[in-house]
């Protein structure tokens, strides 16, 4: 149940704060700059009016977020921090003497209150609104706020570990078979175990496992319905989908995804598309995804999301070769802003994205509709077809082998490739621009995103996912770029 009536704060104490917690400090001014009702009226629809006890104030519960995000704490550091830290609770509007909730209602305001919300777009719309009220962020003649865009993709590291695929489904394996033999002993040996099975032959094991599935469910019959032997059988069925899906497994973080930073580098973990204004350092758009997922379609959504703000007018899109494909191209065309990225040698404008193959400009090879990144790649020269050049994509064999869309990939063939015709007309136009002086000198201001990935990774823990899942890492964006948007603004004003 939720109260509409804001708690007042009566004690005797309260004068400390006014000792403790100076005008200048961060804290201070954002509790005294910023409303935030605006809280409570996203998030009043995610608690009943009549039904159980009184709920925490939505407000205080999302300031212990920011705090959270500030402090780069655990719950239960955070909750002993705000014991006996003056400014916390004065940001948190609690008395001196007052105890700080239990670590566990943190959660559970984050898992049960903040899903399915706008959390991103809401708080963003906030830090603009103040900009634009403290005369950072100004309207033209047209009353739009016109901004030259900066984008670029970072990675982070999610807060699981990852399991490698064939020791995963042998330890699983050794489960279902020992939930069976402790149901009924008179079967123990008449199942077939992986011993033989190479660890690196993920081929054999997932066909292994998936024979050991049917057996289990022909041999048992109606003692598959026991619960133990059902959970362990339904939980390691889901594991050998999701291998063959997408070739990884983390029992805690399901959302999470290998990714490449290079070639022969890899995370595990997600991706974020953000979208800066040049002038003002403001963060105005980003876009959460798995961290397989190459940059160019995820970063389209993001720029057609800051385009659909009828406040603002992009003028210009700085970017790296991740950002040159055919997507962003109609994207430009389509809005009249111009791109200043420059076109990557082995990538045509209108491959990207092409039967769900995507570059993938940190590893300089292409990833696979199911996220899986080519090994190997080589240039063919046609010199019948007026000196046309060609790349060809290899993809891993092992992969391709247990992937479930291998029938309409491979089509009868034991190896992946995937070609692209390089440097198309309109690209080649684009690449002769790029190695102009004007273009040199308008895209000098790129290096202030790589500068804000470090501000926000290194200030505010954003290198490393404080939860688990793609809804709870949207949900740490949103709130990370609200906290790095509002200590820009504090440094423009006095």
């Amino acid at each position: 149940m939720i109260t509409q009536q804001k708690k007042l704060v009566l004690s005797q104490y309260t004068g400390l704060y006014d000792i403790l917690v100076p005008a200048d400090h961060f804290l201070r001014r954002l509790h005294d700059d910023i409303d935030f009702s605006f809280i409570y009226r996203e998030l009043v629809d995610k608690y009943s009016e009549s039904m159980g006890r009184t709920a925490y104030d939505p407000v205080m519960m999302f300031k212990y977020l920011i705090l959270k995000v500030i402090s780069k704490l655990s719950d239960v550091d955070l909750v002993n921090e705000v014991r006996v830290n003056m400014a916390y609770k004065f940001f948190l509007d609690m008395a001196p003497e007052e105890m700080p909730v239990d670590d566990s209602t943190l959660c559970k305001f984050r898992r049960t209150r903040l899903r399915d919300t706008n959390l991103t777009d809401l708080l963003l719309a906030k830090t603009f609104e103040m900009a634009e009220g403290k005369g950072i962020l100004r309207r033209s003649d047209d009353n739009r706020i016109h901004i030259r865009a900066i984008i670029d993709g970072t990675h982070t590291v999610s807060a699981a570990s990852l399991y490698r695929p064939v020791p995963a489904l042998k330890e699983w394996s050794k489960k279902l078979r020992h939930q069976v033999y402790t149901l009924l002993p008179e079967m123990e040996g008449r199942l077939r175990t992986d011993k033989e099975i190479s660890s690196r032959d993920l081929t054999g094991e997932v066909e292994y496992c998936r024979a050991l599935i049917a057996a289990v469910e022909g041999l048992l019959g109606e003692a598959a319905e026991f619960p133990r032997v059902k959970r362990v059988l339904n939980r390691f069925r889901e594991l050998v989908d999701d291998i063959t899906d997408h070739y990884s497994y983390s029992p805690v973080d399901p959302d999470a995804r290998v990714g490449h930073k290079s070639a022969d580098t890899e995370f595990f973990g997600y991706k974020t598309q953000i979208v800066m204004d040049a002038e003002t350092d403001m963060v105005v758009g980003v876009r959460v995804t798995s961290g397989e997922v190459g940059d160019a379609l995820p970063g389209r959504e993001a720029l057609a999301e800051v385009l659909a703000k009828g406040d603002f007018k992009v003028d210009e899109v700085l970017g790296d070769a991740a950002y040159s494909g055919q997507p962003i191209l109609e994207l430009a065309r389509e809005h009249s802003f111009e791109l200043l990225a420059p076109p990557h040698p082995n990538l045509g404008s209108g491959i990207d994205g092409r039967d769900g193959f995507t570059f993938n400009k940190d590893a300089d090879m292409f990833i696979c509709p199911n996220g899986h990144l080519a090994v190997s790649k080589r240039s063919v020269t046609y010199k019948n077809d007026n000196g046309r050049k060609a790349t060809f994509y290899t993809f891993d064999r092992a992969k391709c082998s247990v992937c479930p869309q291998r029938e309409k990939c491979l089509k009868g063939a034991k190896t992946k490739t995937f070609s692209v015709t390089q440097l198309t007309p309109e690209q080649r136009r684009l690449l002769e621009h790029s190695q102009t002086q004007d273009f040199r000198d308008r895209r000098r201001e790129r290096y202030k995103i790589e500068a804000k990935n470090a501000h926000v990774k290194r200030g505010l823990g954003y290198g490393r996912a404080m939860f688990y899942g793609l809804d709870m890492m949207t949900v740490q964006c949103a709130v990370t770029m609200f906290v790095s948007n509002l200590k820009k603004i504090y440094t423009k004003i006095p």
